[in-house]
């Protein structure tokens, strides 16, 4: 439930770049996006807005993020 990605590759024995994270993340009308991403990395927030294009991305409450994904969140496979 605590340690994330370093927590993980440790108890593997990899590099904590070879682990990947399933962030659960929504848009600023709450629609739903998956980010996977390195364990050793993060996201800027900003450059995804503007990637994808939209105004705004953030994290959904981990609440939010089991209902869309049904999983919890510490959990979340990216192949449900």
């Amino acid at each position: 439930e605590h340690g994330g990605t370093a927590e993980s590759s440790r108890q593997l024995g990899v590099e904590e770049h070879a682990v990947v994270k399933t962030l659960v993340m929504q848009d600023e009308k709450a629609e739903p996006l998956i980010v996977l991403m390195h364990g050793d990395c993060t996201v800027s927030l900003k450059e995804l807005a503007r990637q994808i294009p939209c105004k705004k991305v953030e994290p959904c409450k981990p609440e939010v993020a089991q209902r869309h994904s049904g999983y919890q969140v510490g959990g979340t496979s990216p192949f449900g």
